[in-house]
C-alpha cells in the first residue's frame, strides 16, 4: 500500500470540505492532524481550534484563538469565527471587542 504524505495545508483544505459535506468526525481528524503537524505556527493553531470548535469545545478553541488574534487583527473571517468562539463561551464583553474591530 502506497503512502499518501500530504502537507498540513492540504489537510486543512480536506478538513473544510469535509465539515462542508457533514463529516463532522473525518474533519476533526483532519483539522487535528494539521494542527498537530503544525502546532507552532498561525494555521496549525487556527487548525487545532477548528477542531476544537466542531467539538463544541470553545474554552480550549479560545486558547489556540487568543494566541493567534495579534496576527489577524485585520482579518473580518477571523473576528468573526473568534467572536462566535467566545460568545458560545459565555465571554461576551471580548466577543463584542472581537466584531467591531
Amino acid at each position: 500500500m502506497p503512502l499518501n504524505f500530504f502537507s498540513p495545508h492540504k489537510l486543512a483544505v480536506k478538513a473544510m470540505v469535509r465539515a462542508q459535506e457533514g463529516f463532522k468526525e473525518e474533519a476533526i481528524d483532519l483539522f487535528e492532524q494539521a494542527g498537530n503537524y503544525d502546532r507552532d505556527t498561525v494555521p496549525g493553531r487556527q487548525c487545532m481550534a477548528s477542531a476544537l470548535i466542531l467539538k463544541k469545545e470553545f474554552d480550549k478553541a479560545n486558547v489556540f484563538l487568543e494566541s493567534v488574534q495579534d496576527y489577524l487583527t485585520g482579518d473580518d473571517i477571523f473576528n468573526w469565527n473568534y467572536g462566535l468562539s467566545l460568545a458560545a463561551s459565555g465571554i461576551v464583553k471580548k466577543q463584542k471587542r472581537s466584531y467591531f474591530k
